[in-house]
């Protein structure tokens, strides 16, 4: 067996991620690349895409986390002749979509987009975006709220 003298050992050097294993034959340690359980994952964002193509209206949220699929999100379509409009009430957020006389929706993914950042209690929630030019009406959702779905923590290895 043999004794080493603590001042015979080389130095440390930093190692920031990688798996070290036995000594080789040298006597020397190996430092392997990182493997799959030293992955960094950032966190994620929840969001939530109603419709499609230039008639969708995409929300993300504003933190990213688990807690962000706690947010909920409709659009709504009722009456007639009634006016764009956005309510926040906690978590959720319903906008109600403009109608014509027939009670058609009117209001196309860009303005809605634009009412949901002009609520400050909404745009402290998410970020709207339109797809495409924002031209399109996108298809009301049921009554029922939706989660934003995708958030997750940060997360150190696996």
């Amino acid at each position: 067996m043999s004794r080493w003298k603590l001042s015979s050992l080389p130095a440390p050097t930093k190692v920031s991620t990688g798996t070290v294993s036995r000594p080789n034959s040298t006597g020397g340690w190996r430092v392997g690349s990182p493997g799959a359980n030293t992955r960094n994952i950032v966190a994620t964002k929840g969001s939530l895409t109603v419709g499609a193509g230039n008639g969708a209206v995409t929300v993300a949220a504003d933190t990213a986390g688990v807690a962000s699929n706690d947010i909920r999100f409709r659009i709504v379509v009722a009456g007639a002749s009634t006016a764009l409009s956005v309510s926040v009430s906690g978590n959720d957020i319903t906008v109600n979509s403009a109608t014509n006389g027939s009670s058609a929706a009117t209001s196309t993914a860009a303005q809605i987009a634009a009412a949901i950042q002009a609520s400050g209690p909404a745009s402290a929630l998410v970020d709207a975006t339109a797809g495409g030019d924002g031209s399109g009406i996108p298809t009301a959702t049921t009554t029922t709220l939706t989660n934003l779905t995708g958030g997750a923590d940060r997360k150190f290895g696996t």
